[in-house]
């Protein structure tokens, strides 16, 4: 074979190796991409969506300001039935059981835990004996006990799937597990331990098919990891910016003059300065300032989008800022009220029942208005609308008044009960030569008197304000 001919076919093996090298860069490349990209939307470990709860500032103060807006109003107890009212007795022990149990803080540490881990665990115990490996919760809790107690149960210590049967059986062997029961599996320490659905209960984020529940933070996380990213590259370059960057040209420098200008530059400070010849040129580069505001609002709109809530509510309005329209707000409260009688209502009707032993009334939580004012020209309107349909005109009857008056949480019509109370009219006290007559008065209930006590706070706040207009205008009207 002649040597061209050799040469000729080197090339070609040569062509061929480099076209399989590149081939196999391309197939490394997408491998690789495919690799990222299921690592990047794999689910979030727990262990990482604290740590992302604990270290970001705006992540915290979003998923903490919703759980706690979501309480901040509280609910009331009232009966079903039109013109029935819930017992003193049973009125006042929830009241009391709330306050001892400090039901509102624990419900919002729910709530924070399931924006967070995507779910969340409250355990109803009493003082019922429990073994040491956990015998006795794989049994119903007892209704009707006066000991019951909540308490938020760590999301991380409880396996995600339940397990019934033959699996159920297997996961103690000190506890009993019944048939055909789901039960909640739960790590103590080393130990598993079975817990009947009857001692916990569940709450968790919206989910799609069968997908995990997922939390705030596993929507938000490829945004938290931009943050973190830009927080510190904004550190650096205000380092940078407040501090010139030196440098140094040496025509024809050998290497020790490279290295004595490295080294000089390692020991730079206020007084140093710089001696050499022609060859030598040295320059201070400022880099130019970089203003995050930009990247920041769009960071807040995403974390916002992840938390079902208006930016203005997530960052909190400044005093005299300009908060635009209202629907917003309106919209994120109607949310609000939406997973509280979703998620919320179930939740307090199932433990006010292993309370009391039986449950016969309704939750009704308070409404969350935009402000004061909104709230109290709603009300205003609605009780306006109240009496013009009940009393002026009498469209509707008794039955319907008082239900709209619960639905709309304003005082229920007590007018007509005035008409017929034992009060003897002017003429029989007269008949009876004037003597006084007890007269039965209907006394408050407490939440009469809490209204009443809100309604006179707002008209003295109106009457401060309607004096300070007349007074502002009385000043333009002397100014002119």
């Amino acid at each position: 074979m002649r040597f061209l001919d050799r040469l000729g076919k080197n090339k070609n093996i040569r062509g061929q190796r480099n076209l399989q090298n590149i081939v196999d860069r391309i197939v490394h490349n997408q491998q690789t991409y495919k690799a990222y990209t299921h690592e990047r939307f794999k689910p979030l470990t727990d262990n990482l969506r604290l740590l992302c709860f604990n270290r970001d500032p705006r992540i915290r103060k979003g998923i903490i300001k919703k759980s706690t807006n979501l309480f901040s109003h509280w609910f009331t107890v009232d009966s079903p039935l039109d013109g029935v009212d819930v017992p003193e007795h049973v009125e006042q022990m929830i009241i009391n059981w709330n306050k001892t149990e400090n039901l509102k803080k624990k419900l919002t540490q729910h709530y924070i835990n399931q924006l967070v881990f995507g779910r969340a665990y409250l355990e109803l115990s009493t003082m019922e004996v429990v073994g040491e490996h956990g015998e006795g919760l794989e049994k119903p809790l007892r209704t009707m006990n006066n000991t019951l107690h909540v308490h938020n149960i760590d999301p991380r210590v409880v396996q995600l799937n339940t397990v019934r049967n033959k699996e159920a059986q297997k996961i103690n062997r000190y506890q009993k597990p019944l048939e055909d029961v789901d039960y909640f599996v739960v790590r103590d320490g080393k130990n598993m331990m079975l817990v009947h659905p009857s001692r916990i209960l569940m709450t968790s984020e919206w989910t799609a098919g069968d997908s995990i529940p997922v939390g705030v933070i596993d929507v938000a996380y490829n945004l938290i990891e931009s943050a973190v990213n830009s927080d510190r590259s904004l550190g650096e370059i205000l380092y940078r910016f407040g501090h010139p960057f030196p440098v140094a040209i040496i025509e024809d420098a050998s290497d020790d003059e490279l290295d004595a200008v490295q080294t000089a530059f390692g020991k730079i400070n206020s007084s140093t300065g710089f001696v050499g010849d022609d060859r030598y040129s040295f320059d201070l580069l400022n880099p130019g300032a970089v203003n995050p505001k930009e990247y920041a609002e769009y960071f807040y709109i995403g974390l916002a989008c992840a938390l079902n809530m208006p930016v203005m509510v997530l960052l909190g309005v400044q005093k005299g800022a300009v908060t635009g329209s209202e629907i917003d707000l309106s919209d994120y409260y109607n949310d609000l009220h939406s997973i509280q009688e979703t998620l919320f209502t179930p939740m307090l009707n199932t433990i006010y029942k292993t309370l009391l032993g039986s449950w016969e009334y309704e939750i009704y939580w308070n409404p969350i208005y935009v402000n004061e004012e909104s709230e109290s020209k709603i009300r205003k309107t609605n009780m306006e609308a109240l009496k013009l349909l009940y009393f002026d005109m009498g469209i509707i009857d008794d039955v319907t008044a008082r239900q709209i008056a619960r639905e709309w949480n304003i005082p229920i019509p007590e007018e007509h009960l005035l008409e017929t109370s034992e009060t003897p009219p002017p003429d029989e006290e007269e008949k009876e030569g004037g003597e006084n007559r007890s007269v039965e008065i209907r006394k408050p209930t407490e939440m009469e008197l809490r209204w009443a006590e809100y309604y006179r706070r707002l008209g003295e706040k109106e009457l401060v304000e309607q004096e300070k207009r007349l007074k502002d205008a009385a000043e333009g009207s002397n100014s002119d």
